[in-house]
């Protein structure tokens, strides 16, 4: 389903409120972040990756985050269904959701920021440098791999599992990328530029994933 005409500049305002927030309060706690979670995250990365690709414990905590969106997203849809959720339950959607964030938010954007990091690197660079390719890496994720990657594995993976064919998943993917895509601008832009700026490589999909839980129950909520 999809937010009615009327609504549409009253999401694009919540949306944009939501990633100054999100910006916001990084800054608040980057005092914090940067005296006790940066040395930390150098500690846990390699118990993180002790197991390879989809089998890291990583891969495995995104696809419960991205599960517990989709989970909530059928919660708010069914609010005024009389009946018990778990009759109502669309549980091929949740499990299309839960194989989307193992296979691409755990397992491709692992190896996709590592090569980011030494296409543009950000870390033991003058200031300028690295504000200089933090933008260009932000740019490269908005207008290369979100559109070309993100979106099309989206609805081919979780339509797929929910039961369509390949050309139906292609059919819906075209018929509700633009919009989504546009509302995907202002969340992930600052979101990104944070990342890239101040979000150590060990810990950059674990923050990816935190904003996700939000962005998936919406992304569910409206495209599914």
């Amino acid at each position: 389903m999809y937010p009615d005409s009327q609504n549409t500049h009253t999401s694009w305002y919540l949306w944009s409120l939501f990633t100054v927030y999100l910006l916001a309060l990084f800054h608040c706690i980057w005092p914090f972040f940067s005296l006790y979670l940066r040395p930390l995250s150098h500690r846990i990365w390699p118990l993180v990756h002790t197991a390879p690709g989809a089998f890291s414990p990583l891969t495995f905590f995104i696809s419960a985050v991205a599960g517990a969106g989709d989970i909530a997203a059928q919660l708010i849809t069914n609010t005024s269904c009389p009946k018990p959720f778990l009759d109502q339950w669309d549980r091929r959607r949740t499990l299309g959701i839960v194989t989307f964030g193992a296979v691409y938010s755990g397992w491709f954007q692992h190896y996709l920021f590592a090569g980011y990091a030494k296409l543009f690197p950000v870390a033991n660079v003058s200031n300028s440098v690295r504000y200089a390719n933090a933008l260009k890496l932000t740019f490269c994720h908005q207008f290369g791999s979100f559109p070309c990657f993100y979106f099309p594995s989206f609805f081919m993976i979780v339509e797929t599992v929910r039961g369509m064919t390949v050309p139906e998943a292609w059919e819906n993917f075209k018929l509700k990328f633009w919009k989504q895509y546009k509302y995907g601008l202002v969340v992930w832009t600052p979101a990104m530029l944070t990342q890239f700026l101040w979000v150590p490589l060990p810990l950059q999909v674990p923050y990816i994933a935190s904003i996700a839980a939000v962005w998936v129950t919406y992304l569910s909520y409206v495209a599914l």
